[in-house]
């Protein structure tokens, strides 16, 4: 699913290839101008930058977490392939949010009022792949979702098995099922918050 979204993405780099260069200029220039400095200061602190950064960086690839190890040990049985196997989860985060934001930049969406998130990708998408783009971006944060509800839910019933034993594997899954729905239908900011907080 990674593969299939980031073709998506790079076709879509591929189609606005003009742009390309003035995008990473562009990236460059706010990066190093007093006004990215002074929008940061004035916005949000350092320190809560790097908080949220950490938080979603954790969400992302769980580096440094400790979580991924309950599925790479199930994965592989050598040290070093667990090893390789996480590397790889960070590198792919990587490659998918970079095409995520080069989409988002060469097709000029990051300028539209009121769009973030998922719809500010689906708009680029949709922009860039007019009829299909916004399915694309629809069909992987399906597949993206239901991979992340899996993997958690087998980190939670592992962690649940260690403090309270083998009986309390049905009762998680049955509170585990129910919570998911409610999470898919909370409000964006209250999820975050809880997420953070476990």
């Amino acid at each position: 699913m990674a593969i299939l979204y980031t073709l998506a993405s790079l076709l879509i780099i591929i189609l606005n290839i003009k742009e390309v260069p003035a995008m990473f200029l562009h990236v460059i220039e706010e990066a190093f101008t007093p006004t990215a400095a002074q929008g940061g200061f004035a916005g949000a602190t350092a320190m809560m930058a790097v908080r949220f950064g950490m938080a979603r960086g954790i969400f992302a690839n769980e580096a440094g977490l400790g979580s991924g190890p309950i599925a790479h040990a199930t994965a592989t049985s050598t040290p070093i392939r667990q090893a390789t196997i996480g590397m790889l989860d960070v590198f792919t985060t990587m490659i998918v949010c970079s095409m995520t934001g080069f989409a988002i930049l060469v097709t000029g969406e990051w300028t539209a009022v009121g769009a973030q998130g998922a719809s500010l990708t689906a708009r680029a998408f949709e922009t860039a792949l007019p009829g299909v783009g916004s399915a694309i971006v629809a069909i992987s944060l399906v597949m993206f979702a239901f991979t992340t509800i899996l993997g958690w839910c087998v980190y939670g019933e592992r962690s649940a098995i260690f403090l309270f034993g083998d009986r309390v594997l049905k009762p998680f899954r049955i509170l585990y099922t129910i919570v998911v729905p409610i999470g898919a239908l909370a409000q964006l900011d209250l999820v975050w918050i809880l997420a953070d907080t476990f």
